[in-house]
């Protein structure tokens, strides 16, 4: 095996594989490697729901957001999985809608609060055309993966996990559990929520020298056994309810649970009561008498978590070394932007 590398990237989630398609594109020739320690994908985007809307709270925000629409635009001409746009609605407190509608990329509109599936108060309004689109997050990743292999461009190691990353002369040195060690020119660490991992503490701590704090994110979603006609986002709580795309008549409730600081440990990171109580008291508020705490409490779900950051990360820490990720649950649909501006760092 090759052992020499242009750019090694930790990590074979969303941001990590688009990292390594754009790189491939703008570097021809250059070697590339992807290191994930799984064998499948089963980090943060294995969990993600996978829900694009042109949204953000900065500008910067907005702007990956513009970018990553552009580049899955031009990949729904390419691969087989096809994105899919779902219709939904807005509620805010009518008193922020001018505000948050500002944060659009696009134009959402005021619609009339008749014949909705939702109890609004007499202060909330309701708008639509928010330009939703949705994917299932395995299958676009497994697609994204075989499109990059066909493409000859991109080595890929799973089942490898990173120990320490070393600088010399000529870039890094990578060592890994299975003794194989990699030298490469440049590092872009998209390791996710592992990236608060003891392994990259000296790294993260050159994130604070620019007031940049990380950390993770306790991610939670519900399985309700029935459709919404709609989806619905509840931007006053951080809340949405959208379909399951794979199972044509449930839904997926997602809501902010405050929870940080959490270990990304697969089976250890689950759903309690006190998340259920809170979960079920905001889903009552506008959903009455669908579900009580019992039926509630036996709902299925996942349950993960993210890295956390007030913007998403795409930081050079030092000469050759990239830091990509903080996507704070919109990993998946900011990932491209992410990774066009990662790369931007690296000179070959």
């Amino acid at each position: 095996m090759n052992s020499n590398y242009d750019i090694t990237i930790i990590g074979g989630g969303i941001i990590g594989l688009f990292t390594a398609y754009l790189a491939s594109k703008k570097f021809a020739g250059a070697n590339i490697l992807v290191v994930d320690q799984n064998f499948k994908p089963t980090g943060a985007t294995f969990y993600s729901i996978a829900l694009d809307i042109p949204y953000g709270n900065s500008k910067e925000i907005q702007e990956l957001s513009r970018i990553s629409r552009n580049y899955f635009s031009q990949l729904d001409k390419i691969i087989s999985y096809k994105r899919q746009k779902i219709p939904f609605i807005g509620i805010t407190d009518q008193n922020n809608f001018k505000t948050l509608t500002s944060k659009f990329n696009n134009s959402p509109q005021y619609i009339e609060k008749k014949n909705l599936e939702v109890k609004l108060n007499q202060n909330e309004t309701v708008f639509s055309k928010l330009d939703a689109w949705q994917s299932i997050p395995y299958d676009y990743l497994e697609e994204l993966k075989d499109l990059i292999i066909a493409e000859k461009k991109v080595k890929m190691l799973y089942g490898l996990k990173i120990l320490a990353v070393e600088k010399n002369n000529t870039g890094f040195v990578v060592k890994t559990s299975r003794g194989v060690i990699i030298n490469t020119k440049n590092v872009i660490n998209a390791a996710g929520p592992w990236l608060l991992d003891e392994t990259w503490k000296t790294e993260v701590k050159k994130l604070e020298v620019d007031q940049i704090e990380v950390k993770t994110k306790k991610i939670i979603s519900y399985h309700l056994p029935f459709r919404f006609k709609t989806g619905i986002f509840l931007f006053d709580h951080d809340a949405f309810i959208t379909p399951k795309l794979d199972t044509p008549n449930e839904s997926i409730y997602s809501f902010r649970s405050n929870e940080y600081d959490v270990k990304p440990i697969v089976g250890e990171i689950t759903i309690n009561e006190k998340n259920n109580k809170k979960a079920l008291e905001l889903f009552n508020t506008y959903f009455p008498n669908k579900l009580n705490f019992n039926s509630f409490s036996l709902l299925e779900g996942r349950c993960f978590c993210d890295t956390y950051s007030k913007t998403p990360i795409a930081k050079k820490i030092s000469k050759g070394y990239i830091i990509a990720g903080g996507g704070s649950g919109s990993g998946f649909r900011l990932a491209p932007g992410i990774a066009e501006k990662a790369i931007s760092f690296i000179q070959l």
